[in-house]
């Protein structure tokens, strides 16, 4: 299945991976519709005979052709408003748990935990930097495993349109992933570049269980490798915490990447 060859929105070259759980969408509907872009990408990644299983994309293109492939009607119309104004605006809002990766990548430029970028300058990193195919973007938002979040409280993926996306339970689905995704010959093992820091972030168990593929995983001070999520389950974790965490991960990375990183907040200073 294409969808699971997808490892995420950047470029697979970028020097900085950081590796959240899934990515969250509006209403289940909108899966299958992704599913169409993603499909016709794969298609492209094998006829260009690239030597890595995963496929990337850039974030701003990927979001253009979920929208030109989403249905007219009000149940689209939270989903189209939130990615018109998160990825597509000229000076996007912030998508909240970009921002909270924002503050931890400040603090791998230096940036101080009281006096981190202000939010005008993290909404032009936000558009120009996280998530980018630029041969000048070095951070990919990358996911453990390949299917966009929705609601599975009833136990099931379920399209709201249609008919079943999977008939599968939650649980199950994380298992049929495991091998494909993260196992020793996984998609993500194979695609991971050898100078590329992996960013954990997402305290839930499956991050806990299913990351540790990643050696070159950066390791907290406190021994852990994963960064508590910023929404679940540790609430109210505020920008200094974020940035704080960025400047403990900054002291193990060469100077050169956390360099690079601080020129692209400095370009984004000097917007006008």
């Amino acid at each position: 299945m294409p969808l699971n060859h997808f490892i995420g929105y950047g470029r697979r070259e970028a020097r900085i991976w950081l590796l959240g759980l899934e990515e969250r969408v509006t209403i289940p509907a909108e899966v299958n519709y992704r599913l169409k872009v993603l499909t016709q990408l794969y298609r492209g990644h094998q006829n260009a005979e690239n030597p890595a299983p995963g496929f990337c994309g850039d974030v701003r293109e990927l979001h253009e052709q979920y929208l030109r492939h989403y249905p007219d009607g009000p149940e689209f119309k939270e989903a189209c408003k939130k990615i018109q104004n998160q990825v597509l605006a000229h000076l996007p809002t912030l998508q909240p748990t970009w921002d909270k990766l924002i503050v931890l990548l400040a603090g791998i430029a230096g940036y101080e935990p009281d006096s981190p970028p202000p939010p005008a300058i993290r909404r032009l990193y936000q558009r120009d930097f996280l998530g980018r195919s630029a041969i000048t973007c070095e951070v990919m938002l990358a996911e453990l495993f390949p299917c966009p979040l929705t609601n599975h409280s009833n136990g099931a993926y379920i399209d709201a349109g249609g008919p079943a996306l999977f008939h599968m339970d939650y649980d199950e689905y994380i298992n049929q992933s495991v091998a494909m995704r993260v196992g020793h010959d996984g998609v993500l093992p194979q695609s991971v570049p050898d100078n590329v820091v992996i960013i954990p972030y997402g305290d839930v168990p499956q991050m806990q269980k299913h990351n540790g593929f990643l050696p070159e995983a950066i390791r907290l001070p406190n021994g852990g490798n994963v960064l508590p999520h910023p929404r679940r389950p540790i609430e109210g974790v505020g920008n200094a915490q974020w940035c704080t965490w960025g400047r403990q991960i900054g002291d193990a990375l060469d100077k050169n990447l956390r360099h690079l990183i601080h020129q692209q907040f400095q370009q984004c200073h000097a917007v006008p």
